[in-house]
Formats: structure tokens, sequence, C-alpha cells
């Protein structure tokens, strides 16, 4: 199944908000800045709250594969391009109607709500990086019945 690839900026999935960093306020002092992200998440859980780093390198962004967590993941893009792969899940089943791919640049906070189908994604160069933050939780992985390709245009 081809699907346009969209911007964050105009993308509109219900269960996913964007924020951008540019968009914060900066605090600054003599030596450091900090500038605290935009999107708050509320997890459900009480596990313990990990932090990671995740890199991706180029790939035909297609997907065979979603994941879903019991719970919010929320990603800090920091570096290059990536290209993210959302998809509704009814009945532990993948809606192929709402599959979307987003281009997700550099400043970008992505939060995913609990349930919510998605992917790890993959750079639209050479290379991107995002930290992930979420509890301590299990990646539900569901296969697709039809891949999930991304297209500049269709």
């Amino acid at each position: 199944m081809k699907v346009s690839i969209c911007d964050s900026r105009s993308a509109s999935i219900p269960g996913v908000r964007f924020g951008y960093i540019a968009d914060c306020d900066v605090h600054r002092e003599s030596y450091f800045t900090i500038t605290p992200l935009g999107l708050h998440s509320t997890f459900q859980s009480a596990d313990n709250v990990v932090c990671g780093m995740l890199e991706g390198w180029h790939h035909v962004p297609e997907f065979h594969v979603l994941e879903t967590h019991k719970d919010v993941e929320t990603f800090v893009y920091t570096d290059g391009v990536a290209l993210m792969p959302f998809c509704d899940i009814v009945d532990g089943k993948p809606d192929l109607s709402t599959a979307q791919i987003v281009r997700i640049e550099a400043g970008t906070q992505v939060e995913v709500a609990a349930g919510k189908g998605h992917f790890v994604a993959v750079a639209e160069g050479d290379h991107f990086r995002t930290l992930v933050y979420c509890p301590d939780q299990a990646a539900e992985r569901i296969a697709l019945t039809e891949a999930i390709e991304g297209v500049k245009e269709i």
C-alpha cells in the first residue's frame, strides 16, 4: 500500500502529538541554556521510566510490521530527518486505511499514545538520532497484511 509522506507540521494523526523545540522558551544563564520541551507526557504506568538514544540509517521507507505499547512513548528527534509510520490498531489488527508516514525533522518532539501502531523510523538522508523515553514496557509487534510504502507523491 503506497502512502504519501507528509511533513509533521501538516500531519493530523489521532493519538500522535508533535511539538517543536524551536517553539519552546529557552532559559539562559551564564554558562548554559535549558529548553523545557512543550509536550508533557502523562504515563499511565507506575513502572520505571527509561530513556535511550535511537539511531537510524537510510533505508527504503517500507514497513512490514508495526508495534504498540500499553503506555505512551515519546521521542525527541535531535539529528537528521526521519520517516516514521503510524496506523490505527482496531481489534488487534492494523487499519491500513489510516496508515501514514510522517517526515520528522530534528528539533521535533513526538508523543505516541498507548495502543497507537507505529514503528522505528528510517532516515530520509544518511542518519537520524532521537531520544526515546517511556515506561519500561513491552513492544507488541503486529505483522502487516500489506506493506506500507512511503512515496513522495501519489
